[in-house]
């Protein structure tokens, strides 16, 4: 806390914000310092930060369902059509057999694989990660209850394949 002409002075010294040579007057306690920003800063970074952090919480809520429905028609084409190429043989292979809830041994035996390893490295992992298939116990993965299903995303995805 600041509370006299040696207390600011030691907290300007000490901050990152430098003092300007010759800004203590004793007499009238006035105080001049350079732009507020850290030294090892660029103005445009700090501005940059300052604006994204503060506007973007109070923007956001506001501007996204002007938006979207404005924006959606244009960008879902191209972006449907980039996950479509990125789902590889293997995952294809899964979405196709999933018929509803199905467990890992259900899965594993209509696409024809019998390693459980290969299965969950190759097949199960990467399609969950990319939510087009999702577990029915999501809070235990490794419950001998879980099953898979297709989600929604999955479901459109093998629609266009």
């Amino acid at each position: 806390m600041i509370t006299d002409i040696n207390s600011a002075e030691r907290h300007c010294k000490e901050s990152v914000y430098p003092l300007n040579e010759g800004s203590f007057r004793p007499a009238r306690m006035v105080l001049f310092f350079r732009a507020a920003m850290p030294v090892n800063q660029k103005p445009t970074e700090q501005v940059s930060e300052q604006v994204t952090e503060q506007a973007t919480p109070q923007v956001t809520p506001q501007v996204t369902p002007q938006v979207t429905p404005h924006v959606t028609p244009h960008v879902t084409p191209h972006v449907t059509a980039q996950v479509t190429a990125h789902v590889t043989t293997h995952v294809k292979k899964i979405m196709s057999a999933l018929k509803g809830e199905m467990n890992r041994n259900e899965i594993m035996a209509v696409v024809g694989l019998k390693d459980r390893m290969h299965f969950a490295e190759e097949y199960l992992k990467p399609a969950l990660i990319s939510g087009l298939i999702a577990r029915t116990i999501p809070d235990k993965p490794n419950s001998s209850k879980q099953r898979y299903r297709l989600t929604v995303k999955g479901q459109e995805i093998l629609k266009k394949l």
